[in-house]
């Protein structure tokens, strides 16, 4: 009792110095990639557990990317890429009285050095955060790596002095900063490969999800091609287990127009499936391509 005791007045006494010292959110490490701090609304309820504080483990999820400055487009630019980490801080606003710092973000580079902190020298009382790093150079398809980053939240934690520090807790996670890792979030998927060798013939892969339907296509009529959609020059294509089949995607009226697994070069057709993130290309040679 008399360690926490000398414990919560060392805080109290070093709250009082800090506050005239230090005004900065974010200390960053010369060298290093920039950091930064941006506190969220909304609370996470955590009661008083400990000297009179809240002192719960925090909470760190997946990270997320984002191009920058705003409306750079890695596709076509060379973009900065800032990396955040968002954080729940249970109970963290009713530790305004007593702490120095009551949360801090810690980085750590890959070689294991100093690569800045958020919140060591003010009171972050946020309950929910995201704590950010941000490196440069990066454009999707090209090569980059960044390196894999620590980030450290901690609660409860005492400034420099000779008292243990009991209610701390904290966690860590590693932040990948690949070119893998980064492309999943900023880059499109690159076209998926088929294996037609179109118009010379067609293997199992641009039949569609359905695969091989069964041979023998016929139109809504049941003889042949319809001619649905025709202008000059066009030419009919089958492709036996092609467009039409049981299980492909396939516009409501394309047997009506066209005929089970008939195609020419007028027809060509995008179908979402489900949406406009995943579609099929209905090729002129009865086939599939996905996108």
């Amino acid at each position: 009792m008399a360690k926490m005791r000398g414990y919560v007045l060392w805080c109290v006494f070093m709250l009082g110095f800090s506050a005239a010292g230090f005004a900065q959110v974010c200390n960053p490490v010369n060298g290093q990639p920039d950091i930064g701090y941006v506190g969220l609304p909304g609370v996470v309820p955590g009661p008083i557990n400990c000297g009179g504080l809240a002192c719960y483990v925090p909470q760190l999820s997946g990270v997320r990317f984002e191009a920058r400055p705003v409306g750079c487009d890695p596709v076509s630019e060379t973009c900065s890429v800032r990396a955040f980490v968002p954080a729940e801080i249970r109970g963290n606003s009713n530790n305004g009285s007593a702490f120095v710092a009551p949360l801090v973000f810690e980085w750590t580079s890959p070689q294991g050095q100093n690569a800045g902190s958020c919140g060591a020298g003010v009171q972050l009382l946020d309950e929910k955060a995201e704590p950010w790093i941000q490196v440069p150079g990066f454009t999707c398809g090209a090569s980059f790596d960044a390196g894999t980053y620590s980030i450290r939240a901690r609660v409860c934690g005492c400034p420099p002095g000779p008292f243990p520090c009991p209610c701390e807790e904290f966690k860590t996670m590693a932040v990948e900063l690949s070119g893998e890792a980064i492309s999943e979030q900023l880059c499109p998927d690159p076209p998926k490969p088929w294996s037609c060798s179109e118009p010379g013939g067609c293997q199992s892969g641009c039949l569609g999800p359905g695969g091989p339907g069964g041979p023998g296509g016929s139109s809504a009529g049941g003889g042949g091609p319809g001619l649905g959609g025709f202008g000059p020059g066009a030419v009919l294509r089958y492709q036996a287990g092609g467009i039409g089949a049981v299980g492909n995607p396939l516009p409501a009226d394309w047997t009506t127009l066209h005929g089970r697994y008939w195609s020419h070069d007028y027809a060509e057709r995008l179908v979402p499936d489900p949406d406009d993130s995943h579609v099929w290309l209905l090729t002129r040679y009865a086939t599939f391509r996905e996108f």
